[in-house]
């Protein structure tokens, strides 16, 4: 901690201001949303620490952690391929991503039509 909590708090306040770096985090709708094959999802968090990004179905089964890491403050995307945690394809219907950070939680519906 080179800079110390107060300094890192002014430092923060000052990217946000003259670099956009987010002020709230957020779950952005996937697109496309319906999809055929693949489909980004773009997030973004305020405060570094673990993010898990999850894909579940509407049963509540998990289909997919597509991420389960530490990242840093900003803007985010990754892509999902359709695939279960095996590989495997999915059948068309409705899932839902899960979105996990620190002091924040999110779900979105998402639409998979082949």
């Amino acid at each position: 901690d080179f800079f110390g909590t107060e300094a890192q708090a002014k430092l923060i306040a000052l990217a946000q201001e003259y670099i956009d770096l987010p002020v709230f985090p957020r779950l952005e709708q996937n697109y496309p949303n319906p999809f055929n094959s693949s489909t980004t999802i773009q997030y973004l968090i305020v405060e570094s620490g673990l993010v898990e990004l999850d894909i579940y179905d509407l049963t509540g089964q998990k289909i997919k952690t597509l991420i389960n890491d530490h990242q840093e403050p900003g803007a985010h995307e990754i892509y999902w391929d359709g695939t279960d945690g095996q590989g495997l394809k999915v059948s068309t219907g409705i899932y839902l991503t899960t979105l996990r950070a620190p002091n924040f939680f999110k779900v979105r519906k998402m639409i998979l039509m082949k």
